[in-house]
């Protein structure tokens, strides 16, 4: 398998290795192979959540290379390990990624055809897990990207606009349905109401501050480390005013939660543990910044080369400033984020002496540290995951409940009905028109083929 590939063999190999060493890490690293069955779903929530976020990356432009990394990263990150106290939340995040990459390829031309059908159906994929924070925000990025979509300056970039509210129609009543129906509630039933240190902490003890190295560990060294790169460098893949608010929502979540300022909530955010949840939009706008750096630096080098130095001096500076800042915190707490720092700052000044395709070997090998030495170093278990949340009555409950969804009349699945029928009207309308199309251009391409044959035919005297 080569991740340097461009054909779709190597991109399914490589969604597939995503998943399946989310799940070798987290089952072999952090739970020693002992895990109860709500402890075997939320790693199927971990290893899903990593595959569509790879495909959401490629999506969107970034390499084979930076996708795999970076579907890597989201998986294996404390914050989405964080959000088992709270299923919903956690299946949400994992399937937000698909919502977003069908927004993303309903911005390109050339796969908008495709795509646009569907869209409205997996938009409304995050609520299958219920009326959740992360599903309502990704919903919100979405809306951003059709309206930026609709909007575009070059007409063939811009997206029709009777096509993108069919979309939003469908959307609309299929979130609606799945909220209604809920048809996973007994399986994703909430145990406790966590802080944004407890989703901060990961599969790790929760600490009691918002220490600099806590942060650091919640994002994750390797994406936070190029995403610093990519502004420094510019940011030439991706729109840094798109992402950067995600991250000060993010800033002032863990500043309300655990940096000793009193703020009082109204009781439905704090019901909903919005807070805590609202540390997932850091990690999505690190995953995307972190991963265009890391495409800008792999495609031009040598562009801006006093921002490489600039943050190869910031990274020891801070390394060495980060006791001072610190309040306490376990030695394999401060050390594990912080030694991945000062790694990736060193691993990053060999790329002239080792050439790109070698440089790119040593990253992955860097990469895969820094993300598998939290599991292999955590000194305690988060709350989230010593407490199974699911036992045998949940499954029975499940099971009850289907049997009772599929004895209910039609007429309470009608917004579901309502949707998947105008999905397959837009399909098959989106078909006529390709046939249109193709025979439209199909007609000269035979008629040039005939005089072509007709000239080269030899001619009888």
């Amino acid at each position: 398998m080569s991740l340097f590939g461009t054909g779709r063999r190597e991109g399914v190999t490589a969604t597939l290795l995503v998943g399946a060493l989310t799940v070798a890490a987290v089952f072999g690293l952090a739970m020693r192979g002992e895990a109860a069955l709500g402890e075997r779903l939320e790693v199927a929530a971990l290893s899903l959540g990593g595959m569509l976020t790879y495909r959401f990356l490629r999506a969107i432009g970034r390499s084979r290379y930076a996708g795999f990394l970076g579907g890597l990263g989201y998986a294996l990150a404390p914050i989405l390990a964080g959000l088992a106290m709270r299923p919903r939340e956690l299946w949400s995040a994992a399937l937000a990624p698909l919502a977003l990459e069908a927004a993303a390829r309903c911005a390109h031309p050339v796969t908008r055809r495709t795509w646009l059908p569907w869209t409205g159906l997996l938009l409304a994929a995050p609520f299958a897990a219920g009326p959740t924070v992360i599903a309502c925000t990704t919903a919100a990025l979405a809306a951003i990207w059709f309206v930026r979509t609709a909007l575009a300056r070059d007409e063939d970039e811009r997206a029709p606009l009777g096509g993108l509210l069919a979309t939003t129609a469908i959307a609309g009543a299929a979130s609606w349905q799945l909220v209604q129906l809920d048809p996973f509630g007994p399986l994703l039933r909430s145990f406790a109401t966590p802080s944004a240190l407890h989703v901060m902490a990961g599969l790790g003890a929760a600490p009691a501050r918002h220490d600099p190295t806590a942060i650091l560990g919640a994002l994750g060294p390797l994406l936070t480390w190029f995403a610093a790169f990519g502004l420094l460098r510019g940011q030439r893949l991706a729109r840094a005013w798109t992402w950067c608010p995600l991250l000060a929502i993010a800033a002032a979540a863990v500043v309300i939660d655990g940096g000793g300022l009193h703020v009082e909530l109204p009781r439905v955010l704090e019901r909903h543990a919005v807070t805590a949840v609202a540390v997932w939009a850091g990690l999505l706008a690190v995953l995307v910044l972190g991963t265009a750096g890391l495409d800008d630096f792999l495609d031009r080098p040598m562009r801006r080369r006093a921002a490489h130095a600039t943050l190869f001096a910031a990274t020891f500076a801070l390394v060495l400033a980060l006791p001072l800042l610190e309040r306490g915190s376990g030695a394999q707490q401060f050390w594990v984020p912080v030694g991945s720092l000062l790694l990736l700052a060193v691993v990053s000044t060999t790329w002239r002496q080792l050439g790109v395709l070698r440089f790119k070997n040593l990253l992955t090998a860097t990469a895969l540290a820094t993300l598998l030495a939290p599991l292999c170093f955590g000194v305690a278990r988060n709350e989230a995951w010593n407490a199974a949340p699911l036992a045998e009555r949940a499954l029975r409950d499940e099971a009850a409940f289907w049997r009772g969804l599929l004895t209910r009349p039609l007429g309470d699945f009608g917004w579901l009905l309502t949707a998947l029928g105008a999905t397959a009207a837009m399909v098959i309308v989106q078909a006529q028109r390709r046939r249109r199309s193709h025979s439209a251009a199909t007609a000269p391409t035979r008629a040039k083929a005939a005089i072509k044959k007709n000239a080269s035919a030899p001619k009888r005297l």
